[in-house]
């Protein structure tokens, strides 16, 4: 009965930090959402080498093409006389 005590704690120690971890992140993916769906000024989210990841609805308005077909393309085929950072 003891072993069994100790295992219980063994798992409840590794996992109930991830199990937290995961909470916030999903509450910081939903608080961001709601943020960039409220914003009146258009907002991308790039990765690092400039792919969309992330488009408000004024930023569907500023390219004239829905949020959908933005998501996943390169920063440089909307704007191509970009310059710089990303590349």
């Amino acid at each position: 009965m003891t072993l069994s005590f100790i295992l219980i704690a063994i798992a409840c120690w590794t996992t109930l930090p991830q199990i937290v971890a995961l909470d916030a992140h999903k509450q910081a993916k939903n608080l961001l959402s709601a943020a960039l769906d409220t914003f009146p000024d258009s907002i991308l989210g790039l990765s690092e080498n400039g792919i969309i990841r992330q488009v408000n609805p004024p930023g569907e308005e500023i390219f004239d093409t829905q949020i959908q077909h933005l998501i996943g393309q390169h920063l440089h085929q909307f704007l191509p006389n970009l310059v710089g950072k990303p590349p």
